[in-house]
């Protein structure tokens, strides 16, 4: 029985070095290099079993060097199975017997029509008919050291899977049994990248006496070299200044030119349109740039980020200037000021739209440089397009400025000069006197406010009408009855809390002539009681007593009343007959399963509820039904720094299963596995970052089998349109470097946040705009220091998976001084120190800085060499075989 090995740490450096040098080195030379010689892409007889002097051997073909059996020896070969062969189990999979849902495998196929991937095969037609017992061959997968799992199956032409062999324990899928003379494929499914040495034996009986040859054979799952890096260059523009509306076309080359992938292009603030890279050119034409100095950049992101790195250009500058003469129309001039109440028309001066353009009116919070927003109509929900726009001008309207555009096709042709209003004064109505009594500056929680007008008499076939007040609407004033008949002069209004408009009342006239206005006034109340229920349990069973405590802070012993209630899982609300105390029980049914059991405080005198509201999601698991896990409801929506607790619910779970967790943020294409997270309870830190993201979770037995999985809990994160409240700081490791030192920046997000991926920004002195250098994971840079790096300002900005800025650092500047001094050479007897590949960090090697200067393949391949030269690259003495 093959028995799985743990990873190979120890040499996890000289392998991959010595890989990589394999890939770089030409065929021809790896005899002379003594580097493995790597075997991809093509079709290879991994195992293939000849027969000589009596015995079995061992050894491999493949289909290189213009023959279609080259013999090659296991010792110096290595067989990729391309990351281009990975695949993750979906829902409906027929391949549960490799793992669970989401599991993500490398299957070095069975057949290749196109040719792409390496296609392993197993041959024993080398023994001729009758050399062996039986004409049979047993192939043994004796031992698997690497990361993973190896499981090799077949699949007929009706879709049906034959397992072969398998290393995990128990698997019982120990040996094959083949016939002499035979070629077999099957599908080799890995379950991790990494580096492998599989051993196999193979035993035959010649005249009664078993023979058996045993034969180390390397392999390497996924990519052997780190993502290639790429550069993009600046878009290459038709114009460099256009007129708004005029087409314009960006190009930006690719390098690698058959670099497969997108080349996305952008202003600052706005997307513009995507184009493929072909033969290493992508190009779009665009006629919608806005008004203004257009900064535009291209990323190129591959199809492949295990092949080839992403890459930002960098920026070009496009002027967008107006078809119209500045000054041509604008606002006619405004008053200084004006009183609260007065109604104010802006009109539109000088050059009218064209038959095809049309007018926009816009407004915004003066002096935030926020974008500019349509005024609306609110009665018919249409924007204002005309050549005037009247308004009610009130001090909401204080801090707010306006423009007039002109736009063809909702393409913005020219803007006005901004306005601002100024309006000074109370609220004092207008028309006829009019005005409310009996308001109070706060009054107490679930206080009814006794209010009456008061003012000028009524005047014959009038009638009041009381309205809630919608600042800088055109039509702001909705009537309202406050509660009480309309018309009346008396009002008894409940105050719930500090969050109502503003109300008044007005006196209309028999035709509808509003005759008098009263002041706004807003109604503020004391801050609510909270409620909270208690007794809640994870899950029921039908029949089992839903008993439930609701506790209100600060508690009212006096007039007190509750309302308790079940909102079904559509929304139909259902009041619990009796309930009127501050404890309920009911039975549980599956009816109730994901039905929400609310309270609510009632103000005792009229009956009306309150704000002190709790509410809590039952779930009451069926006993018919397959086990079936659920998360416990969540907040309707965090604040940043909340705590989200999540926590699992299983009707059966047993004390050795476990949970697999999977987040999915919304820059995230699919769910990631959260490591070490295994129980039935996990937490996270809301941040603007996790908005609309969902979690997933599946139960597992000890033997890794899929029991159930629940469904997705979505997080809703809302900061009310405020930025994250995060800080990103750089910080370097020196205060000068001499040219040819290394120097090592890194980036601390506060709070720490739930992204992990850092671009970095440098802009030179003798740059307009800074260039992106690189992208890391971990938050920290190195990058060779050289003199043109004097005085250069560098940056790091935490960016979502799509590129998106979430935060941005403020500048650190770079000293650099004379070159620092070249050290003596080592002594030829003492060879230099090698890298602990368990503190090796390959994040920051894969910088397109290092890339770019050609000396990482270099030092690979002497270090490679070294590495030989010690014999270090041997095989693993420490690897766990098969009990004899």
């Amino acid at each position: 029985m093959p028995i799985r090995a743990r990873t190979r740490s120890a040499l996890g450096l000289a392998v991959t070095i010595s890989l990589l040098s394999a890939v770089l080195a030409p065929a021809s030379a790896t005899a002379a290099t003594g580097v493995p010689r790597v075997i991809a892409g093509v079709h290879a007889d991994l195992v293939s079993v000849g027969f000589a002097d009596g015995a079995p051997t061992l050894g491999s073909t493949a289909a290189v060097d213009g023959e279609l059996a080259k013999a090659l020896d296991p010792a110096s070969t290595v067989f990729n199975v391309e990351n281009a062969a990975r695949m993750t189990i979906g829902r409906g999979s027929d391949l549960l017997f490799l793992g669970d849902l989401g599991n993500t495998f490398w299957i070095a196929p069975q057949s290749t029509p196109d040719g792409a991937l390496l296609w392993p095969g197993i041959n024993t037609e080398n023994i001729a008919p009758g050399a062996v017992d039986d004409d049979s061959v047993d192939i043994t997968l004796a031992a698997v050291d690497g990361p993973g799992f190896l499981s090799v199956y077949q699949t007929n032409a009706l879709g049906t899977h034959t397992r072969l062999l398998d290393s995990r324990d128990g698997s019982g899928y120990d040996t094959w049994r083949m016939t002499s003379g035979q070629h077999q494929h099957a599908n080799w499914a890995f379950s991790a990248a990494g580096d492998y040495t599989l051993t196999f034996t193979a035993t035959v009986t010649v005249q009664g006496t078993p023979r058996t040859v045993a034969q180390d054979y390397s392999m390497f799952v996924g990519n052997m070299l780190p993502a290639a890096p790429t550069t993009i260059s600046a878009p290459a523009p038709s114009a460099t200044t256009i007129t708004a509306g005029e087409d314009l076309t960006l190009t930006a080359t690719v390098t690698p030119t058959d670099a497969p992938g997108t080349v996305s292009f952008s202003t600052g603030t706005s997307y513009i349109a995507d184009a493929s890279n072909i033969d290493g050119t992508a190009t779009i034409t665009t006629s919608t740039l806005p008004l203004g100095r257009q900064t535009i950049s291209a990323r190129f992101t591959p199809d492949s980020e295990d092949d080839f790195a992403e890459s930002v250009s960098a920026p070009t500058i496009v002027t967008v200037t107006s078809p119209r003469a500045e000054g041509s129309f604008g606002i006619a001039p405004l008053a200084a000021s004006y009183i609260d109440g007065t109604i104010v028309t802006m009109i539109a001066t000088g050059e009218a739209p064209a038959s095809d353009e049309n007018y926009q009116w816009v407004t915004r919070l003066a002096g935030t440089g926020d974008t500019w927003q349509s005024i609306f109509d609110d009665l018919t929900y249409r924007a204002e397009t005309g050549p005037a726009f009247t308004r009610e001008i009130t001090t909401d309207y204080n801090g707010y400025e306006f423009a007039l555009q002109i736009q063809k096709s909702h393409l913005i042709l020219a803007q006005s000069a901004p306005v601002a209003l100024l309006v000074t004064g109370e609220s004092t109505g207008s028309g006829l006197e009019v005005r409310i009594e009996g308001v109070k500056p706060v009054f107490d929680y679930a206080e009814y406010a006794e209010l009456h007008v008061a003012g000028v008499d009524l005047p014959a076939r009038a009638h009041y009408e009381w309205f809630l007040f919608y600042p800088r609407s055109n039509n702001p004033y909705l009537p309202t009855d406050l509660g009480d008949p309309e018309h009346s002069e008396e009002k008894t209004f409940y105050v719930p809390n500090n969050s109502v408009l503003p109300i008044g009342v007005r006196i209309i006239g028999h035709d509808g002539t509003v005759l008098g206005t009263s002041p706004r006034y807003t109604l503020v109340s004391e801050d609510a009681p909270t409620t909270q229920l208690e007794g809640i349990k994870s899950f029921y069973h039908p029949g089992e007593s839903i008993a439930l405590t609701a506790t209100v802070t600060p508690a009212d012993t006096t007039s007190a009343q509750y309302r308790w209630s079940i909102y079904s899982a559509t929304g139909e609300r259902t009041v619990i007959d009796g309930a009127t105390g501050s404890t309920v029980s009911i039975p549980a049914s599956l009816q109730l399963n994901k039905a929400t059991i609310s309270v609510v405080l009632v103000e005792p005198t009229r009956g009306e509820e309150t704000y002190a509201y709790a509410g809590e999601e039952i779930i009451v698991l069926d006993p018919e039904a397959a086990d079936r896990v659920y998360f416990n409801p969540l907040a309707r929506h965090y604040h940043s720094g909340d705590a989200i607790k999540l926590h699992l619910v299983s009707s059966s779970a047993s004390p050795t299963d476990t949970y697999r967790w999977y987040l999915q943020r919304s820059d995230q294409s699919a769910p990631v596995l959260i490591p070490d997270a295994v129980g039935a309870d996990h937490q996270l830190t809301a941040e603007v970052a996790l908005a609309s993201a969902k979690v997933t979770a599946e139960l597992v037995d000890k033997d890794g089998t899929l029991l159930a999985a629940a469904e997705p809990a979505h997080i809703a994160v809302d900061d009310h349109g405020n930025p994250p409240a995060r800080h990103l700081t750089v910080t370097a490791d020196a205060a000068t470097y001499p040219v040819g030192a290394t120097a090592v920046l890194t980036a601390i997000a506060t709070p720490a946040s739930i992204l992990d991926r850092y671009e970095w920004w440098v802009q030179r002195t003798a740059d307009e705009l800074p260039v992106l250098i690189a992208v890391t994971r971990n938050g920290t840079l190195s990058i060779p220091i050289d003199a043109s790096l004097d005085g250069a300002a560098l940056s790091a900005r935490l960016t979502k998976e799509t590129g998106q800025t979430y935060i941005q650092s403020e500048d650190i500047k770079l000293v650099v001084t004379a070159s620092a001094a070249i050290p003596a050479a080592p002594d030829a007897m003492q060879p230099p120190p090698i890298a602990d590949p368990a503190t090796a960090t390959a994040d920051n090697n894969s910088s397109p800085v290092l890339a770019a200067t050609g000396y990482q393949v270099d030092a690979l391949v002497a270090a490679a060499s070294l590495l030989l030269s010690l014999g270090v690259l041997g095989r693993h003495s420490a690897r766990r075989r098969r009990p004899e």
